[in-house]
């Protein structure tokens, strides 16, 4: 307050005041487009969507893989099932071709 009450005030004329206001006016209107264009600029230069919502994450990964992991094992268990049905048929059609075998031996025989 002691230096203010030191300096003295200058005189200022009504045609001063007017272009100080207008310049002020002029400052505050310049800085807020400034403002906005930046904000403008910032907004159109994000992602869009955003990474998180276009990429998966880590957990996502995760989970389909673990997924993944599940449906690998019914497969391999159906599989499984599927090569024992089919080397039992085999080995049921083995043992049918030789009782077939055997039975037109049998009938072969008598007639030479």
């Amino acid at each position: 307050m002691f230096i203010a009450q030191a300096l003295p005030s200058p005189v200022v004329t009504t045609n001063e005041q007017a272009v100080f206001f207008f310049l002020l006016a002029g400052s505050l209107a310049f800085l807020l487009w400034c403002g906005v264009s930046i904000i403008t600029i910032i907004t159109s230069l994000r992602r869009k969507p955003s990474i998180e919502a276009e990429f998966a994450t880590k957990r996502d990964l995760e989970a389909i893989r673990a997924e993944f992991n599940r449906d690998i094992g019914k497969i391999q268990g159906t599989t499984q099932i599927i090569f024992q049905k089919i080397d039992h048929l085999s080995a049921t059609i083995s043992k049918l071709m030789g009782d077939i075998q055997r039975d037109i031996g049998r009938l072969e025989g008598p007639l030479k």
